[in-house]
């Protein structure tokens, strides 16, 4: 699984890693928004695999693959609708990598 997640982000940045500020603007396929908010969809994606992955369980799952979505359905009142909903870009660029990737020099 993790081959393949990684393919596909692998995928995802070469795609987007060259487009000038003002593509992320423009329109995505996805119905809900713009390049930059698919992006950002992703990253927020992934952050949760990570989370889910690095935490243990002491029981069994208190939900399913289907229960699992039921918080992010259009309409529902849910803190990860609020989070995409009220994200706005950073207003400046920063090139500070986090340190587990080096110095970025």
């Amino acid at each position: 699984m993790s081959d393949l997640l990684g393919t596909t982000y692998d995928a995802v940045t070469a795609h987007v890693s060259g487009l000038p500020p003002e593509r992320l603007e423009e329109p995505s396929r996805a119905a809900a928004g713009n390049v930059r908010q698919l992006l950002f969809h992703l990253l927020l994606d992934a952050q949760r695999a990570l989370v889910t992955f690095a935490t243990p369980a002491d029981g069994e799952p208190d939900v399913d693959e289907v229960t699992y979505w039921r918080p992010f359905l259009p309409g529902a009142r849910t803190t990860p609708r609020r989070t995409h909903a009220s994200w706005s870009p950073p207003r400046t660029r920063t090139t500070a990598r986090p340190a587990c990737c080096g110095s970025g020099r």
